[in-house]
């Protein structure tokens, strides 16, 4: 089991944890099915996407800068709805 929460950024990134501690430091956060891969984002079909809430954007590969901008998976877009 993870936990996802949205970081105080101005983007608002999706992060997903293992330990709910480190999750509650943030504020609101939620329990979720969604692996981690140990990378601190949520990871889609063995990928770790960077997720943008404000911006719905999603990457892979890396982040705005030097990551894929790929179509948001519905399921990282529903987590992130529940943490708004």
């Amino acid at each position: 089991m993870s936990y996802a929460y949205l970081d105080q950024s101005e983007y608002r990134v999706l992060h997903v944890v293992a330990a709910e501690g480190t999750a509650s430091k943030h504020g609101k956060y939620v329990q979720t099915d969604i692996d981690t891969e140990g990378t601190g984002y949520p990871a889609v079909n063995g990928e770790s996407i960077v997720y943008y809430s404000e911006l719905d954007e999603a990457y892979i590969k890396g982040n705005r800068k030097d990551g894929k901008l790929i179509p948001t998976p519905r399921v990282i877009r529903d987590l992130a709805d529940q943490l708004k």
